[in-house]
C-alpha cells in the first residue's frame, strides 16, 4: 500500500508541475487540453506503426525504447500521466482518450476496461515485434 501511495504522490507532482508550466504559457487550457492530444495520438501512433511496418534501424530502436517506456510508466503509475493531464486540461474527467473508440463498441471505458484493452494492445504489439525478430532470424540463417 505505502508503494502505491507514494507513486500516487508523485504522479500527482509531476502532474502539477507540468500544469503550472504549461498555465504560464498562458494558452486557454482548452486549447493546450486539444494540442496534447493531437500530439499524443499521433506519437502513439507513430511509436506503433513504426514498430510493426518500420525497417529496423536507429528510429526503430528510438520508437522501441518510447514504447517500452511508455508501458513501464503506465505500470509504475498504474495509469497514463498525459491522460491525466488531458483531462485536467480539458475540464473533463471522464476522458479516456485513444480508449473513447470502447464507446463505439458499446463497452465503457472504466479504469478496468482501459488497462485490460492497453495491455492487450501492448500484448500484440509485443508478439509482432517478436515475429518480425524471429522472421529475421531464420532469412539471416538461410
Amino acid at each position: 500500500m505505502f508503494y502505491y501511495e507514494a507513486r500516487r504522490k508523485q504522479l500527482h507532482y509531476f502532474i502539477d508541475k507540468i500544469i503550472e508550466y504549461l498555465n504560464s504559457l498562458h494558452v486557454e487550457p482548452n486549447t493546450l487540453g486539444f494540442t496534447i492530444i493531437l500530439f499524443h495520438y499521433l506519437i502513439v501512433i507513430s511509436i506503433v506503426t513504426y514498430l510493426i511496418f518500420g525497417k529496423e534501424n536507429k528510429y526503430y530502436y528510438i520508437s522501441l525504447f518510447l514504447f517500452l517506456f511508455s508501458i513501464f510508466s503506465n505500470l509504475y503509475f498504474n495509469c497514463c500521466p498525459v491522460l491525466k493531464v488531458e483531462r485536467i486540461l480539458i475540464n473533463e474527467p471522464k476522458w479516456a482518450g485513444l480508449y473513447e473508440v470502447l464507446r463505439f463498441l458499446n463497452i465503457t471505458p472504466n479504469t478496468q476496461n482501459i488497462q485490460m484493452t492497453f495491455w492487450s494492445l501492448c500484448l500484440i504489439v509485443i508478439i509482432i515485434v517478436a515475429f518480425k525478430k524471429y522472421l529475421k532470424l531464420i532469412k539471416n540463417n538461410k
